[in-house]
This record gives structure tokens, C-alpha cells and sequence, in this order.
């Protein structure tokens, strides 16, 4: 049996739902009696309802909020990268995702935006190295005379 926080949560009767806590026969609820599973199921029927409504709102409010916490949100990506790296069926998934034409042609594009951006790169930087040089030169010159 998970270990929960007695300060929080206690084991008591079975709610209407049948919620069972890690097969104890009893339901694991608040302090204030209310069953854990059947608050939380409720919850996420009100965020869908929600968002549903009005979708824009909710994809601001998670840009803003990754923006604002991209340490947590970079941390949460690599957890939900490693249990996902475990699991057969992401990984089937992803295995049949990438040999989708749409998929392997867009995969295609962004390799090539990408080699043009490190072409353009290393010119830019050929001519910095090429300038520096020429600056280098003029005070050299410069000096002498």
C-alpha cells in the first residue's frame, strides 16, 4: 500500500463509486470526508467543459506559464519523456507516426531549415573571421607607418 499523508487524507468507507485504495476495500478521502478519486474525476469534467469553451484562453495560460517556469516545465517534459520511454505503446506509436509520409516529408523540411540556418552561420561567421582579419591588418599597417 502507497503511503499517503494522514495529515491530509484518511482511509474510510467505500464512497458511492467503488473507489478502492490499493485494494484495502476502503476509499482514500480528505479530511473533509470527500472521496480523492471522485473530487478529482469531477475536476477534470469542469476543465474540459471549461476548455471546450474557450480553448484560446486555456493554450495562453500554458504558454504564459511555460514561459514563466521553464525550469518545471523542462523537468516535467524529461519525466514524462522517461515514463513514456518505457512504455510499448508510446513506443509503437511513435514507430508508426514517423513512417507516415506527411510526417517523414515535414521531418525533411525542418533537416533542411535547419542545415540552411548552419550554412548561414558558418558564412556569417567566415566573414567576421575574414573582417577581424582585415581590421587586424589596417592596425598593423597603421601602426608601422
Amino acid at each position: 500500500m502507497k503511503p499517503f499523508d494522514e495529515s491530509k487524507y484518511y482511509l474510510g468507507t467505500l464512497c458511492k463509486r467503488g473507489h478502492d485504495y490499493e485494494g484495502t476495500g476502503k476509499s482514500l478521502r480528505f479530511i473533509s470526508g470527500h472521496c480523492t478519486l471522485c473530487f478529482y474525476q469531477r475536476k477534470r469534467v469542469y476543465q474540459r467543459k471549461k476548455y471546450k469553451e474557450n480553448p484560446a484562453k486555456y493554450i495562453e495560460e500554458a504558454r504564459n506559464y511555460r514561459k514563466q517556469n521553464p525550469i518545471k516545465t523542462k523537468l516535467k517534459d524529461k519525466l514524462q519523456y522517461q515514463k513514456r520511454k518505457e512504455d510499448s505503446i508510446w513506443i509503437s506509436y511513435l514507430k508508426q507516426y514517423k513512417r507516415r509520409p506527411d510526417v517523414k516529408m515535414k521531418n525533411r523540411e525542418i533537416a533542411a531549415k535547419y542545415n540552411r540556418k548552419i550554412k548561414k552561420a558558418e558564412i556569417i561567421q567566415n566573414c567576421i573571421t575574414i573582417l577581424n582579419e582585415e581590421v587586424q591588418h589596417e592596425k598593423h599597417t597603421n601602426h608601422r607607418s
